[in-house]
């Protein structure tokens, strides 16, 4: 009578166990494995989550402004705000009650970039047949006087100019050739 009642026991315990984690996992799903953020910058995780969790690193990160060095009490419930003055690669855990393991994320902390623009603007259109008239060029004749025979002609930029002469022109090569 007494194994029985022991063996019921553990089997309620068990079964409660198993609805906990699938609870915690339910909810920790929205937390991602993997993040990146800029050096110096916080990134900030809203997972509104009641559940208190240790956070474990081995190396230094600030999280919601104390460093996650060793172990961190943390409350989900509470934005998680991430920031690293160092670059580099650092695996944060989560412990239920410290101890168990249930969910790892990688933040991994990337230098600032900037993109400067310079140079000239280019455009490129692609379409399967003809040219595509992006300017004019002007002819001088033998007099010194400036013409624009395909302006004048009714051409506009934008225009795509699929056969002269009746042949099919593919290429801009194949119209300075003829």
């Amino acid at each position: 009578m007494q194994k029985n009642k022991l063996n019921k026991i553990l089997t309620f315990i068990f079964i409660i166990l198993v609805i906990a984690v699938s609870a915690i996992n339910l909810f920790l799903r929205h937390l991602p494995t993997e993040i990146k953020i800029i050096e110096g910058r916080e990134q900030k995780l809203e997972l509104k989550v009641p559940i208190t969790f240790q956070l474990f690193c081995k190396e230094p990160l600030l999280v919601n402004g104390y460093n996650a060095k060793d172990r961190l009490k943390i409350n989900l419930n509470q934005p998680l705000i991430i920031e690293s003055p160092n670059m580099g690669t650092y695996d944060l855990e989560f412990r239920l009650m410290g101890i168990i393991p249930v969910k790892k994320m990688k933040v991994q902390v990337l230098p600032e970039m900037h993109v400067i623009p310079g140079g000239h603007s280019l455009g490129v259109k692609l379409r399967p047949n003809g040219v595509i008239v992006v300017g004019f060029a002007s002819i001088i004749d033998e007099n010194g006087q400036k013409y624009q025979p395909a302006q004048e002609a009714g051409i506009q930029i934008g225009d795509t100019i699929v056969m002269v002469n009746n042949r099919k022109i593919y290429q801009a090569e194949e119209l300075s050739s003829i």
